[in-house]
């Protein structure tokens, strides 16, 4: 008599490759979550970046971001974005959230610094997110 169907070792071996599969994947993702809210902060950056070059260009000094957009500055990532003036170059430095934001991100900043000569090529960088979250501009590429 001929049994037709899978044997056990059979259907073992299936659950193991898709569970590695799953496991790849979920690393893939998170990945991609982690650039995907990075990029947030590159929208959020590039609408104000005109207002602080007019006025580093008119003043000669960095300005408070909230002063300059009369509004207070937070999204959906970010919990907080400050200027700061260190040796006469303006950096704006964001947080990000500590909840409601990927494992890899949560309360780690990112830094956009103003060009020197204002030539307009920002300095992005960040001490304490993965280089393989950041950008492209961000990773010196």
């Amino acid at each position: 008599m001929k049994q037709s169907g899978f044997t056990l070792i059979e259907i073992m071996t299936v659950v193991a490759i898709i569970g590695i599969l799953a496991a790849i994947a979920t690393v893939s993702y998170n990945g991609y979550v982690d650039r995907a809210q990075v990029a947030e902060v590159l929208t959020m950056i590039s609408s104000y970046k005109l207002k602080l070059i007019e006025n580093y260009s008119a003043e000669q000094s960095c300005i408070d971001l909230n002063t300059a957009l009369n509004k207070s500055i937070s999204t959906k990532y970010i919990a907080s974005s400050e200027i700061t003036d260190v040796a006469g170059t303006c950096s704006v430095v964001f947080t990000f959230k500590s909840t409601d934001v990927n494992f890899a991100l949560r309360s780690k900043q990112i830094y956009f610094s103003i060009p020197d000569g204002l030539n307009g090529a920002w300095n992005c960088q960040s001490d304490d997110i993965s280089q393989r979250n950041l950008p492209a501009t961000c990773r010196g590429i």
